[in-house]
């Protein structure tokens, strides 16, 4: 059951009591919740998670009717979650990532105690059949603009998929297009489609690179000891912004930390890597930077 399952079900019960509905305890467990909508880039279609009663399944509805139809068949209450949803092969498809984050210790979710484990892996889902498909072991996809490619994390290392050609056994083999240091993440692919920008996370510091397709070479953008995070591209491929925080020694675990040197926003070349700040927050409280729950 998702933050907010629980007390709406407590709303809901007392909602209802003295009104003369009897609502029992199997009615409440039989509520969906549905989470991580993902529109196709046509805008005709759109997908997302069901979960009813812990059994999570990918549902999805397309114009004109919209008429919502599951399209995996997961029967089982596993606690294993069914997250990143992506749109691909012409919208005739759905990646997602099933298995939860692990911890600080690098260990994965297993509910159910599974003696061999788990993976964190990564899934074909076709529109017309619930028999998905296994990509690899991996998280955080990012399908290519030409919905037939698709970037994703396996560990320390970013890999390339081909969504169209799976061997004759049905599975895929990925290339590794960089290793780097550190944690790898906040995959974007520019517009063109020629680059894939990234976030390389060191101890106490980050950096944005973008690596070129077919060069295996990495251009880090206007690179410094702080953390820089979330890149964007811009709409002609020729620039990078992303935010950089600057980095610091305190370590406020349980504690309010409000203000402090200021954050700032950044633009950078990006086959030059040469960069510019183009804003900074006032000095103050509303200095540090926190992302919004988006969730």
């Amino acid at each position: 059951m998702n933050r907010i399952g629980f007390p709406l079900l407590i709303v809901v019960w007392f909602a209802t009591a003295g009104l003369g509905t009897e609502l029992t305890l199997d009615q409440i467990l039989d509520s969906r919740f549905p989470s991580g909508p993902v529109v196709s880039p046509s805008g005709k279609s759109f997908a997302w998670v069901v979960n009813h009663r812990g059994v999570r399944n990918i549902w999805i509805a397309q114009s004109p009717d919209f008429e919502a139809r599951q399209i995996t068949g997961y029967d089982r209450d596993d606690g294993m979650e069914v997250t990143d949803l992506q749109w691909c092969l012409n919208e005739s498809a759905v990646v997602y990532v099933l298995g939860g984050a692990p911890n600080s210790n690098g260990e994965l979710p297993n509910p159910l105690s599974n003696a061999d484990g788990v993976d964190r892996e990564l899934w074909l889902a076709s529109i017309s059949d619930d028999s998905p498909n296994l990509i690899n072991q991996g998280h955080s996809p990012l399908v290519h603009p030409d919905g037939q490619r698709m970037a994703f994390v396996d560990e320390k290392a970013v890999k390339l998929v081909d969504l169209t050609a799976p061997g004759e056994d049905g599975s895929y083999e990925p290339e590794p297009i960089l290793k780097a240091r550190g944690s790898n993440h906040s995959l974007g692919w520019s517009p063109d489609g020629q680059r894939l920008a990234f976030v390389s996370a060191r101890r106490g510091r980050s950096f944005v690179g973008a690596l070129r397709l077919g060069s295996k070479l990495v251009t880090w953008m206007s690179a410094s000891l702080d953390r820089d995070i979330e890149p964007v591209w811009s709409p002609d491929s020729q620039s990078i912004a992303f935010i950089r925080l600057p980095t610091r020694s305190e370590l406020f675990i349980f504690a309010p930390y409000r203000q402090g040197y200021p954050w700032s926003i950044h633009i950078a070349d990006a086959e030059t890597g040469e960069g510019r700040q183009i804003w900074q927050a006032d000095r103050g409280p509303g200095s540090v930077f926190y992302r919004l729950p988006i969730e």
